[in-house]
């Protein structure tokens, strides 16, 4: 199976899709926010270049409302980026009936995560990338965009790779999520709030391009170490600055299909080597829903 298509979708009663297979490049970086803004402006622009400036059309707002994201709008996200000491934006696309396009960052202030008595609290940025992406630009040019972003922000770990995008209601698409995902175990099934309360030094994936911080790399030896834990002909790795690397897997992003033997092995092979340091997600569902979602986590494991 490839990447180049979505092949999954989920859609609303009034035939809009709420969720469908895509991309997901995201950075978690220590706090405070303060010191991290003019990088996020930097990738938010560097992301626009690459889907277009006018990919992005709505903002929402503190209330929860939608508004239209024209020279105003973009004024108001500037002001709460450079002002506030913990924004959370969200921006995406005018279109009711894709899920294709869209930017999220959650800043947070150190002494905001001390009073939230969360010390592995991370800011976080992600950005959202349609599949079809790949066929226009080839995942050269996707890596390309990751490398670009990764360079402007001070991340600590981070991640690109097919994820499901959209309006994700954990309690109603789980099942349905976390069978196609065992069957193609290269989709991420991305919690609806994200993980940037508590995931710390940890770790999720692994993804497609998988951004290992300091910490991990200093237990594992550093590069050195790193490479020789990893045999598969398909996994790159690079090195980043401050003590970092990149492991990528493959040249592009793939799906897998377990029902054809396609169970990515250069997947398996770094989920094994990073699992100690894997995040073990929290989520707010009932205990059978939650085991589907336990078996589905360790996909490249059992």
């Amino acid at each position: 199976m490839t990447a180049h298509s979505p092949r999954f979708r989920i859609q609303a009663d009034n035939g809009h899709i709420r969720v469908q297979e895509g991309l997901r490049l995201t950075f978690y970086m220590k706090p405070p926010h303060q010191e991290l803004v003019s990088g996020v402006l930097g990738a938010l622009e560097a992301y626009q270049r690459a889907v277009g400036f006018q990919s992005l059309g709505l903002f929402a707002t503190e209330e929860g409302d939608w508004k239209a994201l024209d020279h105003a709008g973009w004024n108001q996200i500037q002001r709460k980026l450079l002002e506030k000491r913990s924004p959370l934006i969200t921006l995406q696309e005018s279109s009711e009936t894709e899920c294709r396009y869209a930017f999220f960052y959650f800043g947070k202030d150190a002494t905001y995560a001390d009073r939230m008595n969360e010390p592995g609290a991370m800011s976080e940025a992600t950005f959202w990338l349609p599949t079809e992406l790949l066929d226009a630009q080839g995942p050269e040019r996707v890596r390309s965009l990751a490398q670009e972003v990764a360079s402007l922000l001070p991340w600590h770990s981070g991640y690109c790779g097919l994820s499901f995008n959209g309006d994700l209601d954990v309690s109603s698409d789980l099942h349905a999520l976390t069978q196609y995902g065992m069957r193609h175990p290269g989709i991420d099934i991305p919690s609806p709030d994200g993980h940037s309360w508590d995931i710390g030094n940890q770790l999720g994936g692994p993804y497609w391009m998988n951004f290992l911080g300091p910490s991990v790399m200093a237990s594992l030896g550093g590069e050195w170490g790193l490479r020789t834990r990893l045999q598969n002909p398909a996994t790159l790795v690079q090195a980043w600055e401050g003590g970092k690397a990149i492991v990528t897997l493959g040249a592009q992003p793939e799906a897998g299909d377990t029902t054809h033997g396609e169970t990515l092995p250069a997947y398996r092979e770094l989920a094994r080597l990073l699992e100690p340091w894997r995040y073990r997600r929290k989520w707010s569902i009932p205990s059978s829903a939650e085991q589907e979602l336990r078996h589905w986590e360790r996909r490249f494991l059992d």
